[in-house]
């Protein structure tokens, strides 16, 4: 088993749109923490199929912060890109797919935040993640029946 990385990175070209995601009034991760918007960037990467590597690492999240469902996550999105249980055993290389989905997901996350369509971007996400659940949901009673 592989050393657990200390921290999570991103990519310092990336850095600009982490901080506005955290500095911007507008936006609903203001003044969150930095994990905060990661975990959304890695999320929103791995919903897009958008996995970038990094070019210039920087540290931005000590590992030690996240919380239990938070590195749930990560694991969780590491299997399934993996398609393998024993991915867990090389937490450097989960980590690194965590990075690469945050920086993949960073500009889809600031352009959906900061869209100017109607609607704030937590009503348009509470929607989109409405229609994902049906979507499974009626998928899983075709199934069923």
């Amino acid at each position: 088993m592989k050393k657990k990385p200390d921290r999570l990175c991103v990519d310092k070209e990336d850095l600009a749109d982490f901080r506005m995601l955290l500095e911007e009034k507008d936006s609903p991760l203001y003044k969150r923490e930095n994990k905060d918007v990661f975990v959304m960037a890695m999320t929103t990467g791995y919903k897009n199929g958008a996995r970038l590597p990094l070019k210039t690492r920087e540290g931005f999240i000590r590992e030690e912060y996240l919380s239990v469902e938070e590195r749930s996550i990560i694991k969780s999105i590491a299997i399934q890109q993996d398609k393998n249980l024993s991915i867990l055993l090389d937490m450097e290389k989960v980590c690194q797919i965590a990075e690469e989905y945050a920086r993949g997901g960073i500009k889809y996350l600031k352009d959906s935040v900061f869209q100017k369509s109607h609607g704030a971007y937590p009503k348009r996400l509470e929607a989109e993640l409405l229609d994902e659940f049906e979507g499974h949901h009626m998928a899983s009673i075709s199934k069923d029946e």
